[in-house]
């Protein structure tokens, strides 16, 4: 079973570990721009993250379009422990 518990809360999270780029084709990429997040509670600013062009979004479905193609003959089992593995992260 998982445990959701033992993620660290995005506030205890330094900046330097909160990766803001577009990853798109196994790559992190710098977008076309920058987007302020904000803590709700205080309404300050906690990081910029990149926005997408549509050329962007077009990369990034042309990635996943041939990505799919070897990630759906991989088993099961073998993707459930990848995308496990991702959300430790």
């Amino acid at each position: 079973m998982l445990n959701f518990f033992k993620r660290k809360p995005a506030s205890m999270l330094t900046f330097m570990q909160l990766k803001t780029q577009l990853f798109i084709n196994g790559k992190w990429v710098n977008g076309s721009g920058k987007l302020p997040v904000t803590d709700p509670s205080n309404e300050s600013v906690i990081a910029e993250v990149q926005t997408a062009s549509d050329a962007d979004c077009l990369a990034a479905i042309d990635a996943a379009d041939n990505a799919f193609k070897s990630w759906s003959k991989t088993a099961p089992r073998v993707r459930a422990e990848i995308l496990r593995r991702a959300f430790e992260i």
